[in-house]
């Protein structure tokens, strides 16, 4: 049918709002997903699945009058993000928007839409762009996006795994087969030099950490399976010199995270796998006793696992970058009775295994202090939800009494909303600091049942909403129902910063909704709050 309807806009001449060129072609990481053009430059992926297990990947598209996949003549777009970090989250059944460089169009510049791995010259799925479209001018205001720089040597077409026509030395096509690539292999608990080598699980002591450890080379770690709830203060990845009795900051060594900078670990972490590479005068056999996800600011292992004494591991390949230590801005936590989850020392020398307590995580409910270098605790306060009152009502007979559960959920008691946008209107969480109430700085969240449907007509039922794992209630300044096609406002509630509410405990991995409409900015929508008219502030 999608076909039918090309061959109409080709013959007529005109441009649709939206285009399905169709699905990947799948060839490898459970990628999956149906592709559809927007604009000349930008495309959608719906239904988007992928295993993020690739080590090297990136949006990518290939020129016209190019047979194959391969990245000597390739474009390596921006994520969904607008950035140029690499695709190794897993995806399951998401929807994402991908902007190529101004100086592009799909309809003429592109020949093929893939997701290609660069380090491996491994397409691992791709879509080709009917010739003659005519799609829609792009949206003014949108990022101009240069292309990224993988920094890979060029795959040639000469034996390269396109997965669509390579060339063979003496100039031939051939289809190219579908290798299997060592893109994150699968660990083993072998601990010869040529497996990675399983320490086995952390030892969890808060926040939720969990994972499986293996040892892949003298500088190298990787934590497969890694959960963590982001709500940490000041966390790094952290290693404990050898000699070295429980687990403290004061004798640690503070990691570069997985993408090898220093930022502190402050987002939730979901079944992730990552790997760890630790400086280069460093080695995880001879140097290293415990690895650890610390926190600087309160003294406390969050999780950790013992190196054994006497391993033999694979050298680190040469071209490893030389990673410094970070310097968390915290002064050291001696064993003098700090909180390291393992062995303490009392005042008056006595070793004892320390207790686990509960942690100021991003707040200060328990009184958490810090004495020339020690933690001092007082007794934690309880967190309880918090009654935000009622929406402030607009239109269309928005009524509800809106209480905050805990980090990630929150109650609408009495939810009334006579659905007259049902397809457009959708719980909107908005940002701190923002002024009004406009689309360009909030994210629509799913409803009740965790779809991204819309809201259709309530009256009186009590609702709950989940957050997905990325945003925090207590992170947010207002909750409105609002339409994203009219820009409106229909009722909201706001949110007091600083508020304290119990942790969430373990929910669904839902997915931000993306309504298909175009953000709605400050100048002159009609959010019923502040609005911006050439730099004023007037009322909606």
């Amino acid at each position: 049918m999608w076909r039918l309807l090309i061959i109409l806009v080709q013959f007529l001449g005109v441009a649709l709002s939206k285009i399905s060129i169709g699905r990947f072609q799948e060839y490898a990481h459970g990628l999956t997903g149906e592709v559809i053009l927007l604009n000349e430059r930008q495309y959608m992926i719906k239904g988007y699945n992928y295993d993020g297990r690739g080590p090297a990947v990136w949006h990518t598209g290939m020129p016209t009058g190019i047979i194959g996949v391969f990245s000597e003549k390739s474009y390596p777009f921006q994520n969904e993000k607008n950035n140029c970090d690499r695709l190794d989250k897993v995806v399951r059944n998401g929807e994402v928007i991908v902007t190529i460089p101004k100086t592009m169009s799909l309809s003429k510049d592109i020949d093929t839409l893939a997701v290609y791995c660069y380090r491996f010259c491994h397409n691992f799925g791709h879509v080709k762009i009917p010739k003659g479209l005519k799609l829609d001018p792009p949206p003014p205001g949108l990022p101009d996006n240069p292309l990224c720089k993988p920094a890979y040597p060029p795959c040639l077409r000469d034996g390269t795994r396109d997965n669509g026509v390579c060339m063979t030395a003496s100039g031939t096509e051939v289809t190219c087969p579908v290798p299997t690539e060592p893109s994150n292999p699968p660990p083993s608990t072998s601990g010869s030099t040529s497996s990675p080598y399983s320490l086995g699980k952390f030892e969890e002591h808060a926040h939720a950490v969990k994972g499986d450890i293996y040892l892949l080379n003298e500088r190298q770690y990787m934590i497969k399976g890694f959960y963590y709830d982001g709500l940490g203060p000041a966390v790094w990845q952290t290693g404990m010199p050898t000699g070295t009795i429980g687990v403290y900051s004061e004798k640690s060594y503070p990691f570069q995270n997985d993408k090898n900078n220093c930022d502190r670990m402050d987002k939730p972490v979901n079944n992730q796998e990552i790997i760890i590479t630790i400086p280069k005068k460093f080695r995880l056999s001879k140097d290293i006793a415990t690895l650890a996800v610390y926190c600087y600011r309160f003294c406390h292992n969050f999780a950790h696992i013992k190196i054994p004494p006497g391993l033999t591991l694979p050298p680190a390949p040469g071209n490893l970058p030389d990673y410094q230590l970070c310097k968390p801005d915290y002064p050291p936590c001696t064993r003098d009775a700090t909180r390291d989850n393992a062995v303490c020392t009392t005042n008056s020398g006595q070793e004892v295994t320390c207790p686990v307590p509960v942690e100021a995580s991003n707040s200060t409910s328990t009184g958490a202090i810090k004495e020339k270098g020690k933690c001092m605790w007082t007794k934690p306060r309880k967190k309880k939800p918090k009654n935000l009152g009622k929406f402030i009502t607009y239109e269309n007979e928005v009524k509800g009494e809106v209480t905050i559960i805990n980090t990630r959920q929150f109650r609408v008691k009495g939810f009334n909303y006579n659905g007259v946008k049902a397809n457009s209107t959708y719980f909107l969480v908005m940002e701190k600091n923002t002024i009004g109430i406009h689309s360009v700085k909030g994210s629509a969240v799913p409803d009740e049942n965790g779809k991204c449907d819309g809201l259709k007509a309530y009256s009186g039922q009590d609702l709950i909403i989940t957050v997905p794992a990325e945003l925090r209630t207590t992170s947010i300044a207002a909750i409105s129902i609002y339409d994203f096609e009219s820009c409106n406002n229909f009722g909201h509630v706001k949110v007091p910063p600083g508020i304290s509410v119990p942790d969430a405990p373990t929910l669904p991995d839902l997915r931000i909704c993306l309504p298909f409409f175009r953000p709605c900015s400050r100048a002159s929508t009609k959010n019923n709050g502040v609005c911006m008219v050439k730099g004023v502030q007037v009322t909606c």
